[in-house]
């Protein structure tokens, strides 16, 4: 069994934040023309933080517990805690989603908690963090699933107009969540 370094695991997240970093940068500079550096993005997320098959060891969640480190963030009450009307809802849909500060109406969350919690319901599907951004890098980063392209492309038909243009749904996750990991992993290193 070959079992990798405190170093090496540093040393690979140092590389990682470089390349999510300049991803973040390129997409600011013109996000319509930069769609690839989501995907980019999201392949990093990826092996970072979603959680899931049996092989999944996402290196900044795998480095915190290591190093006994807590890792937070603030966002949106999780649908399961809201009224029963909402969990029933055919849409539910928020307009914040993740921030390293305490804001108006988000609760602390361990980061983990934050990628489990059920966030948004489309067509009486309940999505949870973890979920779109794994959906994102498993349909269009990683490899090609064409169940998993169906769920994607029902949440890409949401977008939100920012001031820059319009970004899908799931492209929201993605950046939302990379400009919140980028922050966490500075605990790290």
């Amino acid at each position: 069994m070959n079992i990798v370094s405190e170093k090496t695991k540093i040393d690979q997240l140092r590389m990682s934040l470089k390349i999510i970093k300049e991803s973040l940068k390129r997409f600011d500079i013109n996000p319509e023309i930069n769609k690839e550096e989501i995907i980019i993005i999201s392949s990093q997320l990826r092996a970072l933080v979603c959680l899931g098959g049996r092989n999944f060891h996402p290196l900044l969640i795998e480095l915190a517990n290591q190093k006994n480190i807590e890792l937070i963030c603030y966002g949106p009450q999780n649908i399961n805690t809201l009224p029963t009307f909402v969990k029933e809802a055919v849409f539910f849909h928020r307009t914040n989603i993740i921030s390293i500060t305490p804001k108006e109406r988000f609760i602390k969350y361990k980061f983990v908690e934050w990628l489990n919690s059920e966030i948004i319901i489309l067509e009486n599907i309940i999505f949870t963090p973890n979920e779109i951004l794994r959906l994102k890098a498993d349909s269009e980063a990683s490899h090609y699933d064409p169940i998993l392209g169906e769920k994607l492309e029902l949440l890409k038909s949401l977008e939100r107009h920012t001031n820059t243009g319009k970004i899908s749904e799931p492209d929201f996750y993605v950046i939302e969540t990379a400009k919140a990991v980028t922050h966490l992993i500075s605990f790290l290193i």
